[in-house]
């Protein structure tokens, strides 16, 4: 036998080997000149185990564990994208709170509030990866945190336009019929700005405080070894 031959014939016997069969990659065919259709890989069929506990699991396949694994705390998904324009309109309301619109940043800071409140109520048991390493709760306490601020920041803007009192020479011609919205007595206006700014104090004090211990749970978790769940 030539080595030509050889050579061929320990080729065909390496890509009959039934131990590479399933690392080959999926065959190409050619249905028109300049075009490539790619054959899809038959869909492995799930397997059941059973752990040490006595539980039975399905195992998944690898674009399963993709998907679910990424599906957590920064995934752009519906969550993610709510989150996203929460922070967004609540800019347009930093925005506007400066220009003293108060109208204009009271519908986007209600905005702002309604998406990241239901961005919080879904994700109240965290994400897949906070549940796959344990860190729920660290997930849970960064959305408690965004809510906290964004709530105290809306009762600040509601305080400012309409009870805290303010002169015509320090406010531009063009917004004094956008503050001093209060149709009480000067009195009654000024004792709720008092009690409305010991709220909005009281309130980014928890803000702080819930974002240092989420800070400390941080650092706490990431001093431990990971822990999976089976």
């Amino acid at each position: 036998a030539t080595p030509g031959s050889r050579l061929k014939e320990s080729r065909n016997k390496r890509h009959n080997h039934p131990s590479l069969c399933s690392l080959q990659q999926p065959s190409l065919s050619f249905s028109m000149p300049g075009k490539v259709a790619v054959e899809e890989a038959a869909t492995p069929k799930p397997k059941l185990v059973s752990l040490r506990s006595g539980r039975d699991v399905r195992l998944a396949t690898p674009k399963e564990v993709l998907e679910e694994t990424e599906s957590g705390f920064g995934e752009w998904d519906l969550n993610g994208k709510l989150l996203y324009f929460g922070h967004v309109f609540w800019l347009l309301k930093e925005v506007f709170w400066m220009l003293l619109l108060s109208y204009f940043a009271f519908v986007f800071g209600f905005l702002a509030l309604t998406m990241v409140s239901i961005v919080v109520f879904r994700r109240r048991k965290g994400g897949a990866t906070g549940k796959l390493y344990h860190e729920s709760v660290a997930e849970v306490l960064v959305n408690i945190t965004q809510l906290s601020w964004v709530t105290v920041n809306f009762i600040s803007i509601i305080m400012h336009f309409g009870y805290e009192l303010r002169d015509d020479e320090e406010t531009p011609k063009y917004a004094r019929d956008w503050v001093n919205l209060c149709t009480g007595s000067p009195q009654t206006c000024g004792d709720t700005s008092d009690a409305l700014l010991l709220v909005v104090r009281i309130g980014f004090c928890l803000t702080i405080g819930i974002w240092l211990l989420a800070c400390c749970y941080l650092l706490w978790l990431w001093m431990t070894p990971p822990r999976f769940v089976a």
